[in-house]
């Protein structure tokens, strides 16, 4: 196949749906695949692939207009951000789409309908305007997890006889993680943290540590070093509540996957105190590391790392606080962690899930336009009240033949009844 996967990078910032997005492209070309990886920035992961990004074509380009690669293509994957006014961006991959004649396909992250049933404050459904209006153009929603494509089809519905919807799992950066020995651990509790997005749950890390906890260091992984000054006391109060329990605390911005795994390996625990994800990257990857991890009970969650992780009712701060304390006092006994890495293996590493994602994708383009899919994620069917104007049309066309026939033997039968009366008078 040859693909293009169109993607905006902010410069010099972490985020997880570019990973995401980067991890596909290398999947695809690891299978062999003509893939063209189209941005206006290389992503500042990108480097950490170094032994994969010679499977994909990097196209710089500084409005996805200009300087883009010649010739048809078979597949488009439009990689969204929030919708803004006036952001050619999704348009001109649309319209590229369009002249190559070649299916689109949108990677969902989330869609609002999920997202505002688990944050705190609702956000404004017009961050998603661009990703639903792709749909127009025939468009298979691939979403990162069974839970996100179960609000999928509830979500994007506008043109439901040209959306096909499917997930796959992301890979996680495998081969930098598997060329990492074994390191001894240290007395560390590793976090993610991004203090502007309330529903990541840095907040919670106030209330979570404690003086069970005396003696260790708190290593904060930040993916910007861009922070706000509401967010840098919210750093800062961290700090005087670890100092208050004789704990240390660590801020690393924008490390490597090197340096990441490498922490993860020497740590006996990650917190995770997000309260919203799409798919969860850093639990997979302490599992992988054969770290435990700790965090809120979310179904994608549950569905993604199954028994992998210690979970606790999400909100519930004293809780995931109480099971953090047990789990590092029991350390020295705890075998059942030196089998994480099995539990996920299967699911995130990179040379067992590029396959999948390729039959997904040969599979939409093997659809003709009126086809549904016969993959697993499409054989529910959109619940009723999704039922718009745009599907009633075609179940009328469908009727047609069905009234046509009723009108026919009517006026046959008052013809004959004319006739008859005719003849009799």
């Amino acid at each position: 196949m040859r693909i293009a996967v169109f993607v905006k990078n902010p410069q010099g910032v972490y985020s997880g749906g570019r990973y995401h997005a980067l991890v596909l492209a290398l999947s695809l070309g690891h299978m062999g695949n003509e893939v063209y990886y189209i941005s206006n920035n290389r992503p500042i992961f990108y480097d950490d692939f170094k032994t994969r990004t010679h499977a994909v074509i990097p196209v710089d380009t500084s409005d996805f207009k200009e300087n883009l690669p010649e010739g048809p293509f078979d597949i488009v994957v439009l990689v969204p951000h929030p919708s803004k006014p006036k952001d050619t961006f999704f348009s001109r991959v649309r319209s590229f789409a369009r002249e190559r004649r070649a299916k689109l396909a949108l990677l969902n992250f989330e869609s609002g309908n999920w997202f505002n049933e688990y944050a705190a404050a609702p956000v404004d459904l017009d961050r998603w305007r661009d990703w639903r209006a792709a749909c127009k153009d025939g468009c298979l929603v691939l979403s990162s997890a069974k839970e996100s494509n179960k609000y999928a089809e509830q979500f994007y519905v506008d043109y439901p006889k040209n959306t096909y919807f499917d997930y796959w799992y992301p890979s996680i950066n495998s081969y930098c993680a598997d060329s990492i020995p074994d390191q001894t651990r240290e007395n560390r509790i590793v976090a993610m943290a991004r203090p502007r997005d309330k529903h990541k749950g840095a907040q919670d890390l106030l209330g979570i540590l404690c003086k069970e906890f005396k003696g260790y260091t708190l290593t904060l992984m930040l993916g910007t070093s861009d922070v706000s000054e509401e967010n840098q006391e919210l750093l800062e109060e961290i700090k005087l509540n670890a100092k208050r329990f004789e704990m240390k605390v660590e801020f690393l911005f924008q490390l490597s996957d090197y340096e990441k795994f490498k922490l993860i390996k020497k740590s006996r625990l990650m917190i995770y105190t997000s309260y919203f994800e799409g798919f969860g990257y850093p639990p997979v990857e302490s599992q992988y590391c054969n770290t435990p991890c700790v965090a809120y009970d979310l179904p994608v969650l549950r569905e993604v790392s199954r028994n992998g992780i210690y979970y606790s009712p999400r909100g519930k701060i004293m809780a995931l606080r109480n099971l953090a304390v047990r789990i590092l006092q029991d350390h020295p006994n705890r075998p059942q962690d030196q089998n994480l890495r099995e539990n996920i293996y299967s699911l995130c590493n990179f040379e067992k899930n590029a396959p999948r994602l390729e039959a997904i994708l040969q599979n939409y383009l093997a659809l003709e336009q009126d086809d549904k899919p016969s993959i697993k994620a499409t054989q529910k069917a959109l619940p009723a009240q999704n039922i718009n104007k745009n599907t009633l049309l075609p179940m009328a066309f469908k009727s047609l033949p069905i009234l046509f026939t009723l009108v026919g033997i009517t006026l046959l039968r008052f013809c004959r009844r004319i006739i008859h009366n005719n003849n009799k008078g």
